[in-house]
């Protein structure tokens, strides 16, 4: 009987969603830290700059103390180049205020730092590559049992003589850490443990029934479910009956039987 295992779709897909949110927070934060906030920066520069252009010229022409027909002299003796860039200023207010819709935001002093060390180091360079090399890894990841009993890990090759026993004690339990109950351990001759997971692969229950029914047959089936205790026979006065009825909610409070899917 060979068995072939893959990874489950469950962690596959919450590795592929943290990589893709990875990938977008990276470019996200690559363009505001490189586009979007220096163009901010820009816009607050040209805007003040603009501003005081106005200020100054318009200062030309109504100065402190004159009057209305002082003013139309002044404005009379304004230079071509004043009036141009007067014009240029104009046209900038203008241009900056279409294009966000009012003045420009005010960049606070943590806003490129954190865009940087956020979103561009810390998801790009470290978040995005680490998630894209567990997906490359579950991949790969594949354990097979060949006819002959060798165990092929993703690490080793384990022959069917080298495995003395296998650990059940956590496999199904309702007691103890949940996610302990998904695993078995191989014994091996010089002492090592390998661990059998069936939390992330799909079908690791029947290279663990495989062993569990090798080394444990009055314990295990072959698909890693407890052997079931025989019923007592009923006796005449139907104390027999009882007991069974008894010994089998006990059975089933205490144990679980299903192999994981």
């Amino acid at each position: 009987m060979k068995v072939r295992t893959s990874f489950r779709r469950g962690p596959f897909a919450i590795n592929l969603g943290f990589a893709l949110f990875c990938l977008v927070g990276a470019v996200w934060g690559a363009y505001d830290y490189w586009v979007a906030y220096p163009a901010i920066d820009q816009a607050n520069r040209e805007l003040e700059s603009a501003r005081k252009v106005r200020t100054d010229i318009e200062a030309k022409l109504t100065p402190a103390g004159g009057s209305g027909s002082a003013a139309g002299s002044s404005a009379a003796l304004l230079s071509q180049e004043d009036r141009v860039a007067y014009e240029q200023a104009d046209e900038t207010l203008k241009r900056i205020y279409a294009e966000y819709g009012g003045e420009p935001p005010k960049l606070a002093a943590y806003d490129r730092p954190l865009q940087l060390w956020l979103w561009v180091i810390g998801c790009g360079v470290l978040g995005a590559p680490f998630f894209a090399w567990r997906l490359i890894r579950m991949t790969r990841c594949v354990w097979t049992l060949d006819d002959d009993g060798t165990l092929v890990t993703p690490t080793s090759t384990i022959p069917l003589d080298e495995v003395v026993d296998i650990d059940m004690n956590r496999w199904c339990s309702l007691t103890g850490g949940k996610r302990s109950t998904w695993k078995a351990w191989l014994v091996l001759k010089d002492g090592r443990r390998e661990t059998l997971d069936d939390h992330d692969y799909r079908d690791m229950h029947k290279i663990i029934g495989f062993y569990a029914y090798r080394f444990h047959p009055q314990a295990w089936t072959e698909d890693a479910k407890r052997v079931e205790a025989p019923e007592p026979e009923a006796n005449s006065d139907g104390a027999g009956d009882a007991g069974a009825e008894g010994d089998a909610v006990e059975s089933g409070s205490s144990t679980g039987n299903a192999p994981r899917e």
